[in-house]
């Protein structure tokens, strides 16, 4: 079975951190509604909490040094023709919530790698990280699209207004604006992008979530949030790990100079829409009464529960299913089959066999329904807003392990 990845994944922060100041302005006195919950799938992560560790101390950089250009380095992406390369990436790397996952042991593995007294010697960033981060800088760019679209988006007047605050305060500090970009490698323009986003979201998102439609979200989905357990099963066809290695290297190691562009939002895994159909012709028959959930797991599923009739036994909604899979799950009617999953392991149909009952109410969960309610509208932004764009994605290529 792959590993559990999400398809746009979320990343742990790098702790390289900014002055109090320049957070401090850069973040806002708003609270970074679209703060992650367990590991989102493409759902917008909050600001970093601003506070510092002894590691990350010994890699900030005096305010009033003199600029330093960082070398030129790759471009992963450009939205609208806006480039994200190595500067964006590590400008976000520094932002992003520390509490969120995703990438965790690989972030940790490139600190330790990174010489303490030598901040301006920077090691290469795992490519798994560089490009979950990404996927975030291009989300982000999206949801602005969108809001921009919707003439939802703070002004270019109010974002300069930010920049000459923050340019002013750096100023006192012996710095400048133009000297934070020259350290931080970040293009001025996607500095004044990034604001926008930040600006207009946490504006948008108070406007749109409020405390009745979150209680209207709560009742929709009750089984999702009152704590209640589920006993689950699936029919599963997973992908070929073999074929599911993602951006692989040649086979002496070397990483090509250029990246290959790919689609983007990323296209579904090869064969996918060959399973998708497998398991839809499964769901008639059973739904039509030729057989049973348990007998078709038996016959088609390539999951370890097959013989067990695809019972996966009893699950709470935070796990330990995947997201995907646990998600669809817990907003199943009892009885209900699913129509076909993708998860990050293949292709499921679900079906609710037993349910206990959850005693949470509203106001106990009111903050975690937030957190979802906020999850979906940033994924129906996406899914509406992407195809209007252009946008150029191109992954970093992972080295291949010697001996896999």
């Amino acid at each position: 079975m792959t590993k559990d990845r999400a398809l746009s994944p979320a990343i742990a922060h790098s702790r390289v951190v900014w002055t109090a100041v320049v957070f401090f302005l850069l973040a806002g006195s708003i609270e970074n509604s679209a703060a992650s919950r367990r590991e989102p799938i493409g759902t917008p992560m909050s600001a970093a909490s601003g506070t510092q560790d002894s590691r990350s101390q010994e890699r900030v950089a005096d305010a009033s040094d003199e600029p330093r250009q960082s070398p030129a380095g790759p471009t992963w992406a450009f939205v609208q023709g806006l480039p994200i390369g190595d500067g964006e990436v590590r400008f976000l790397l520094g932002r992003l919530d520390p509490a969120t996952t995703g990438q965790r042991a690989a972030l940790d593995a490139w600190l330790a790698d990174a010489a303490a007294d030598a901040p301006t010697e920077r090691p290469a960033l795992p490519s798994e990280v560089v490009q979950a981060t990404v996927e975030q800088w291009i989300e982000r760019l999206v949801v602005l699209a969108f809001l921009e679209r919707q003439q939802m988006a703070s002004s270019p007047e109010r974002v300069a207004a930010e920049l000459e605050t923050l340019d002013k305060q750096l100023r006192e500090l012996g710095s400048s604006l133009p000297a934070y970009c020259g350290k931080s490698g970040i293009r001025r323009e996607a500095l004044e992008r990034h604001l926008q986003w930040e600006l207009s979201w946490n504006r948008y998102v108070v406007r749109r979530v409020t405390d009745e439609s979150l209680e209207k979200f709560f009742d929709l989905y009750p089984a999702e949030f009152d704590g209640r357990r589920r006993r689950v099963a699936h029919i599963a066809l997973l992908w070929d790990t073999a074929a599911d290695d993602g951006n692989i290297a040649s086979a002496d190691g070397d990483v090509p100079a250029s990246p290959p562009t790919i689609p983007w939002p990323r296209p579904l895994p090869a064969g996918a829409a060959e399973r998708i159909e497998a398991l839809e012709q499964v769901r008639q028959r059973i739904v039509a009464g030729d057989m049973t959930f348990a007998e078709a797991a038996a016959q088609y599923s390539q999951g370890a529960s097959a013989a067990d009739g695809g019972d996966l036994g009893w699950t709470l909604r935070a796990g330990p299913l995947s997201e995907a899979v646990s998600q669809v799950a817990f907003r199943l009617k009892m009885g209900e089959i699913s129509p076909p999953i993708v998860s990050p392991h293949g292709v499921h149909l679900l079906m609710v066999l037993a349910e206990e009952p959850g005693q949470r109410s509203f106001e106990q969960v009111k903050e975690q329904v937030k957190q979802v309610a906020i999850g979906e509208l940033w994924q129906t932004i996406l899914r509406q807003e992407s195809p209007r764009l252009s946008i150029e994605f191109r992954p970093p290529q992972r080295r291949k392990v010697p001996g896999n």
